[in-house]
């Protein structure tokens, strides 16, 4: 999942090889219009020390005149999960109308991910792109720079898509012009059974898997009804306008978002206009290792961070702090903490885990606070769980 600064081209790409341009464009000169490119499906290797395999080649020639959908994936070695939501990329359903490219961003993995891009170069209409720099934001502002279709459509590498799924989003693009973003629902696939306290208080933390269901009826977006990262599509023309904010995402380091949320707030407060496709829905890969409370704590603490960031941006005339945050800010922490340790000790899941949750988000605060670099307003909370 995840990486590159925004704009920037640079990195290893698997790119459709021009094959009737003039030398002037051969020759580093301006590109012709892409009406007037014909391209051969061959995927090649531009740099010399890429780790993907050498030339594969695509039997077809096509001209591109505006591709109407990209698929955006990002990756970071996970090249088993890879491969299984490339494969359900083939069983997609469309009509013979519908242009469209798969676009890989390789967060520079160490894993087979090169191998698996490979397997399907007959199958898809697929590339691949190399980001050095982690994380997730950088990654999709990679994709970005390089998508050559009218819409980007993002999902992930631990996704299984409908077969319908591409088909639903090309229609809702043809039906609703004027829109600019769109979102359908996630649904969670559990790797064996799941814990009984998480079956419990699943309610309470659906959100931190990624789950996402804002009803069964196509509806108009709002900045407080939003999609979620692994199933939601940004018009080109707004998404090269709105890029991710390389502060939040996920990274290697820590389990971050927020970075399409800010996107899709700041696309939707300018004006535009966003659906709610019900009939788009995928499922979401939630591993073991991610059902457990160590993966909530790790994962509300990064979204206390996010809080802290978002508001510290918005904050004049800030002044030294003792130890980098407020004491407030220290003694909420520490009270949240100690509440969530008694409320284990005595209560069951479906309260101790929203303590959980507010504990570990005020944690997170403390570090997003520091980072932020101003301190001279209360960052509000979330709502507690339990409160809801």
């Amino acid at each position: 999942m995840l990486p590159g600064q925004a704009g920037s081209l640079g990195g290893s790409v698997f790119e459709p090889e021009p094959c009737a341009l003039s030398p002037k464009f051969r020759d580093g000169g301006q590109a012709p219009g892409a009406d007037q490119l014909v391209f051969e499906r061959q995927l090649v290797t531009i740099q010399a020390d890429s780790e993907y395999p050498a030339p594969i080649h695509l039997a077809s020639r096509k001209t591109f005149h505006s591709m109407l959908v990209t698929v955006g994936i990002c990756t970071w070695n996970r090249a088993a999960l890879l491969r299984e939501a490339l494969g359900a990329l083939t069983r997609s359903t469309r009509s013979a109308q519908l242009e469209w490219e798969v676009l890989v961003v390789d967060n520079h993995s160490t894993d087979a991910t090169g191998s698996v891009v490979a397997e399907f170069r007959d199958a898809l209409p697929i590339r691949c792109v190399v980001e050095p720099t982690p994380g997730l934001s950088n990654a999709r502002n990679r994709c970005v720079a390089h998508a050559r279709g009218s819409y980007i459509l993002w999902t992930d590498d631990d996704v299984i898509v409908e077969p319908g799924w591409l088909q639903e989003y090309a229609r809702a693009f043809r039906e609703f012009p004027a829109a600019s973003v769109f979102g359908g629902p996630v649904r969670p696939r559990f790797e064996g059974s799941r814990p009984e306290w998480l079956v419990a208080a699943w309610a309470l933390v659906q959100s931190a898997y990624g789950i996402r269901n804002l009803g069964d009826t196509v509806a108009r977006l709002s900045t407080h009804r939003l999609p979620f990262g692994s199933n939601y599509a940004v018009r080109r023309a707004e998404q090269l306008e709105h890029r991710y904010d390389p502060r939040l995402g996920r990274n290697r380091n820590a389990v971050l978002g927020g970075e399409e949320v800010a996107v899709l707030r700041a696309i939707l407060r300018g004006g535009g206009e966003g659906w709610w496709l019900p009939g788009a829905p995928v499922d979401h890969w939630i591993p073991r290792a991610r059902q457990t409370t160590r993966y909530l704590e790790r994962y509300y603490r990064g979204q206390g961070r996010v809080l802290a960031l978002h508001r510290s941006g918005e904050i004049d005339g800030w002044k030294p702090e003792p130890l980098g945050r407020p004491l407030w800010l220290w003694r909420q922490a520490v009270e949240a903490e100690a509440s969530y340790r008694w409320s284990r000790a005595l209560h069951g899941p479906e309260r101790w885990v929203g303590d959980l949750i507010h504990a570990s988000t005020a944690w997170g605060m403390l570090v997003g606070w520091a980072e932020g670099g101003r301190s001279a307003r209360l960052v509000k909370f979330p709502s507690h769980p339990r409160a809801r």
